[in-house]
């Protein structure tokens, strides 16, 4: 949804890291306090050696908070923020001396692991599990973590990789106290248009201004695209329920465990359906449990080198089209303002769909979406407005929809639709 850290202006680099870290603080200080982190080594007579390491979930939701920090491609890679603070000046030289200090420390091994007569560095711990079996399997990372997993060391390396977790953790947490000092030194506010600020859904300069909006729900792993001044506390508060209506959009919910690392409380994320319930437990693991006595999975023929299941879902409620149209509207909105500024956003062309989004009354035109789903993790948003009209189009996890910002009912009642494309009208329902 954004580029690289390096195209961001510093102060949403620094929030973004910032509101992350901060989600790891919590789990740090969990992961401390039960002293999960645990691993034993024993000798017994006719037994030989041993060794024994708990992956407790506490350690999961460690390593899966901290990746981010971690992946080079990631706008907040902790190496890439603390040298962009470095370059732009804005730490001063005991906090850089104490904080390189740090770094250099945490890739110093508290065990020398030495690997077909070469040193392994805690940097290659690191990849070897967690690229290799917890959040993927690159074959780099299978070799390194087969070579490495023999006798005791079959349980000692992820017990040294989730102790380097827990140290570049505390490296992520004093970079946070950085920026913490630098964002009290440093006022911005990229919102304001120079007009003072305005909620882009009520049309109010009256109010708090103070909260942030997410375009797109921080829920579904955005915490890029983000709104500032731009939305009144009332609105803010008052609005929030939208998002629910979205993540309880059963095909939402499904793909958002599928895909989502954790919630915005820095949680695995979990979903309750009609027959079954499930829940991530780790990065690359899901598990289901069924309401009934029926298995909900049902085999079907695949090539001998595969296995494959079928599972049906069952709807708890009925589909409402206006109450998911409201908060897709609500977001293709904090688009346009987000793009274009608030001013823009305020625009009477935007006012139908400002009613719709508060439930006073129905919009006259149609939601579009495509009846057949191509899975992807990521979630995409567009906007493209002309003279008359505003089609935004949003990929949530493969599911695509389609509709017009503005009143013009699209598409006109004489097109007729691709058979891929469900058309659900909007004008005449509200759900207040």
């Amino acid at each position: 949804m954004m580029g690289l850290g390096a195209a961001r202006p510093l102060p949403e680099i620094c929030r973004s890291f910032r509101r992350s870290a901060s989600k790891l603080r919590s789990t740090v200080k969990a992961v401390t306090s039960s002293n999960s982190l645990h691993f034993e080594l024993s000798w017994s007579q006719g037994e030989g050696l041993d060794s024994s390491f708990v992956e407790d979930p506490e350690l999961v939701r460690l390593a899966t908070l901290l990746r981010p920090f971690m992946m080079e491609a990631s706008p907040i890679e902790f190496r890439g923020v603390w040298s962009r603070l470095v370059e732009e000046r804005v730490v001063d030289a005991a906090t850089r001396e104490r904080i390189d200090a740090l770094i250099a420390s945490a890739d110093t091994s508290p065990v020398r692991v030495v690997l077909n007569d070469e040193e392994v560095s805690v940097r290659d711990l690191y990849f070897a599990y967690g690229e290799g079996r917890l959040f993927d399997c690159k074959p780099e990372a299978e070799k390194m973590l087969k070579l490495l997993a023999f006798g005791p060391m079959q349980r000692m390396v992820p017990f040294l990789y989730y102790n380097a977790c827990l140290i570049y953790s505390g490296v992520v947490l004093a970079i946070r106290e950085a920026i913490q000092e630098v964002e009290r030194r440093q006022v911005t506010d990229s919102a304001d248009d120079g007009h003072g600020p305005r909620c882009i859904y009520c049309l109010s300069r009256d109010g708090d201004f103070g909260s942030e909006d997410h375009v797109i729900p921080e829920s579904l792993g955005n915490d890029e695209l983000v709104l500032r001044g731009a939305v009144c506390g009332a609105c803010n508060n008052s609005l929030s329920r939208l998002e629910q209506s979205l993540l309880d959009f059963e095909p939402v919910a499904f793909f958002r465990v599928l895909n989502v690392p954790y919630t915005k409380k820095g949680k695995p994320p979990r979903a309750d359906f009609r027959e079954f319930t499930m829940e991530k437990v780790k990065p690359r693991e899901i598990l289901f449990v069924s309401k009934t006595k029926k298995d909900i999975f049902v085999p079907e023929e695949a090539p001998s080198d595969l296995s494959r299941y079928s599972l049906s879902m069952v709807s708890r409620r009925p589909f409402d089209p206006a109450r998911l149209g409201r908060a897709l509207f609500k977001i293709g909105l904090g688009l346009v303002a987000y793009d274009r500024g608030v001013e823009f956003a305020c625009d009477p062309r935007y006012d139908a769909a400002r009613d719709f989004i508060a439930g006073r009354r129905g919009m006259p035109n149609s939601l579009l979406m495509e009846s057949t789903v191509v899975p992807n993790p990521s979630v995409s948003a567009s906007w493209l407005p002309s003279s008359t009209a505003t089609p935004v189009a949003l990929d949530i996890f493969g599911l695509r929809f389609c509709f017009n910002l503005e009143a013009t009912p699209c598409p006109a009642a004489d097109v007729v639709l691709p058979e891929t494309l469900m058309e659900f009208r909007l004008g005449g329902e509200d759900d207040g």
